[in-house]
């Protein structure tokens, strides 16, 4: 999972590592794996042939390779906000959602770092006399936040991510 840093934003890590999965895994010279889901099929495996725990599990297990390790954290995610009283008009508010990601590559043979990103995703939004920041509370995977003003900064920083990640 991705960290937080500086922000109480619970579970954003886990969904941001979760949204570059989904992107990455859309390439195909690259191929991800989850060492939590490799320790669950382990189990798994072994649960369902325990005469067999220590062959082929162990075999499959050890044909999994990784060459290189993502880290990364949520460094910047909120809303800024600017206002305007326009004379006879009332008042424009502008909302600016950013979200930056700090991401590095590790070569896993010597913990090298081969390579680090930072990327930012922002959006904006105006409103005329209403105070709608988007923010939701609860989850982080529903449609309420990918719609929201963070949801959508956080989409625009995961897809650059991946973009850069890829090439």
């Amino acid at each position: 999972d991705f960290g937080v840093e500086g922000y109480h934003a619970p579970g954003m890590g886990h969904a941001v590592t979760d949204m570059i999965i989904g992107q990455l895994a859309q390439d195909e010279l690259i191929h991800i794996y989850e060492r939590q889901r490799l320790n669950e099929l382990l189990q798994e495996q072994n649960r369902l042939n325990p005469s067999d725990a220590d062959g082929n599990a162990l075999r499959s297990a050890r044909t999994v390779v990784a060459q290189f390790v993502l880290m990364g954290k949520v460094t910047e995610f909120g809303i800024n906000e600017n206002g305007a009283r326009i004379p006879g008009q009332g008042t424009v508010t502008q909302y600016k959602a950013r979200v930056t990601l700090d991401i590095r590559l590790i070569q896993v043979s010597d913990a090298a770092v081969i390579k680090t990103w930072n990327v930012t995703g922002s959006e904006t939004s105006y409103n005329l006399g209403v105070n709608i920041l988007g923010i939701p509370d609860f989850s982080y995977s529903g449609s309420q936040f990918q719609q929201s003003l963070l949801g959508k900064a956080t989409n625009h920083a995961v897809e650059a991510a991946a973009a850069q990640i890829s090439q």
